[in-house]
């Protein structure tokens, strides 16, 4: 499956964090979603643009 907002960012890096969250829960029982966000925008500018995207 192929997720793509106009501008690869926003609701993209949403998509991809809930994965990678849904992921680490499995696997270590707990998530991080602020340090997830920060690693994203750290590569990709933009990536969850908004507060009510985060």
């Amino acid at each position: 499956m192929v997720i793509h907002c106009s501008a690869g960012a926003g609701r993209t890096g949403c998509f991809i964090v809930i994965d990678i969250m849904l992921d680490m829960a499995e696997r270590e029982g707990v998530v991080d979603i602020y340090n997830c966000v920060r690693e994203l925008r750290s590569r990709r500018v933009n990536m969850v643009q908004t507060e009510v995207q985060y």
